[in-house]
Parts: structure tokens; sequence; C-alpha cells
């Protein structure tokens, strides 16, 4: 489990806001890597710690991953449901 205080560590260490999507999370990375790759003279630790922030942010935001597929929509929104049930209804639709 991931604690508060390694994930602000993760979030510190890749640059990154609270806000950061997960594109700006991989750029934040790579641009890191570039920068202090051993192979390119950086620092073999300073490299482990970025490599460490990444896997963390990563292993965190996998366990929110959802689906969008129309079911699973509609189980999270059961108004959507009502209103494509009822939308074209005489009675019951648009500006009835």
């Amino acid at each position: 489990m991931i604690t508060i205080e390694e994930l602000e560590w993760a979030r510190k260490t890749l640059g990154l806001s609270e806000e950061a999507t997960q594109i700006q999370i991989q750029k934040a990375f790579r641009e890191l890597s570039k920068q202090n790759h051993p192979d390119r003279g950086g620092s073999p630790e300073k490299m482990s710690e970025i490599n460490k922030a990444y896997k963390i942010i990563i292993d965190y935001i996998s366990g929110y991953k959802y689906s969008l597929t129309e079911k699973e929509l509609r189980r999270q929104n059961p108004e959507s449901r009502w209103y494509e049930t009822m939308r074209n209804d005489p009675i019951w639709g648009p500006g009835k």
C-alpha cells in the first residue's frame, strides 16, 4: 500500500502538480530521465529516485482505472438510462 508521504515525495521528485494528468506524468518522467540518465552523465542515484517515484505514481493511479462502456456509464448514472428511454416519448420527452 502506498502512503501519502510516498506519493507526495514521488510527486515532488518528478516536479508534478497535484492535478497532473497521466500525459504530464509521462512527459515529466521522460524529460527527467533524459537529463539524469547515467549514459548522459547523470547520477545513477538520481535516476534510481526518478524511476522509483514514477513507479509509485503509476502503481497508485493504476488502481483507479475505470471502464467507459455504455453499460458501466449507465450503472454509474441511472438517470442517463431514464433519459435514453424517455427522450423521444411524446409525454415525457424534451420540452414537455
